[in-house]
């Protein structure tokens, strides 16, 4: 299994995440993803990925509810990072557009995520993307690029409308973790309009706890949940969904 999006570097680990990555390491988790935020977070989630080399990927970007009044200042810095070491980083993420916590700089985060989304042509990675109460405004900043973007809606919670317009905008994958075990109209809408083969496993750690966990730390430990709940959305057996989610990760993030 891969864990395409998980903040193991989170302070929420501090206490044991150790621990818990040998636990992930028995549970036969190949790979874990780890999703940049902001400038803060920067320094530990690359000391944890340099510690597990090999094992934890780091991603390098400015997170939209991260994006406020020094934008400039930390977006330069994120820039700097990446492209002094672009070979470093498997994605440009996480990235994205929130209008769930705060209206208060969405223009400023509409340019952040432009200039990042220009940085993932540039440097030819895919984007991690992450969408709040925002996704008619984040196809209005993808579908100018005609379509040759390519990346995963991270954490996808949206409707079937929006299944037809990331299929627009390029060569995208849906993330899929905890939302899906406790949402049941985004399980019904992966059944009818997402095959597996676009489906890419993830937890958020320590977020989004899934069903029926909810309540305790969310961890990469429990990606057997979603393997789970994966396998009854696509009557399919457990061994196929890792299979196929696991060779969707490796296209997208390490070919």
């Amino acid at each position: 299994m891969i864990d395409t999006h998980s903040h193991l570097y989170d302070e929420a680990f501090d206490q044991d995440r150790d621990t818990v990555i040998k636990s992930c390491q028995d549970l036969n988790v190949t790979k874990i993803i780890s999703p940049a935020v902001d400038k803060e977070s920067y320094k530990k989630m690359n000391s944890l990925a340099d510690r597990y080399n090999g094992y934890i990927f780091p991603t390098m970007g400015l997170h939209p509810t991260s994006v406020g009044c020094t934008w400039e200042e930390d977006l330069a810095y994120t820039k700097q990072l990446l492209f002094d070491n672009p070979t470093r980083y498997v994605a440009i993420g996480e990235i994205g557009l929130d209008l769930y916590w705060s209206e208060e700089f969405f223009i400023e985060q509409c340019e952040v995520l432009r200039q990042q989304t220009m940085w993932s042509l540039d440097l030819h990675k895919p984007l991690i993307l992450h969408v709040r109460k925002a996704y008619e405004e984040i196809f209005q900043m993808l579908e100018p690029f005609g379509g040759k973007l390519r990346g995963v809606f991270h954490s996808f919670e949206g409707e079937e409308k929006h299944i037809e317009r990331i299929n627009r905008c390029g060569d995208f994958y849906i993330g899929v973790g905890g939302v899906a075990t406790y949402k049941k109209r985004v399980s019904r809408l992966l059944a009818s309009k997402v095959p597996l083969s676009r489906i890419v496993l993830e937890t958020d750690s320590p977020y989004l706890t899934p069903s029926p966990l909810q309540g305790n730390r969310n961890s990469t430990e429990n990606l057997p949940v979603i393997v789970k709940k994966l396998s009854e959305i696509y009557s399919v057996s457990q061994e196929e969904v890792i299979r196929q989610t696991t060779e969707n990760a490796e296209r997208l993030f390490f070919e």
